[in-house]
């Protein structure tokens, strides 16, 4: 019983570790893309003139 109990702890940590990872690379491709848009804006808006 103990054994399993650390081995699916384990398994519920490795699965946390996965989740902030994949979380963290979101958050830098949403960062990305704000800095990306402004420029995007100004750029359509002088076109568009």
């Amino acid at each position: 019983m103990i054994t399993t109990d650390r081995f699916s702890a384990e398994v519920r940590l490795q699965e946390y570790k996965e989740v902030a990872y994949n979380n963290s690379i979101l958050a830098i491709n949403k960062s990305e893309k704000k800095h990306k848009r402004p420029f995007l804006n100004k750029l359509i808006s002088a076109l568009t003139f």
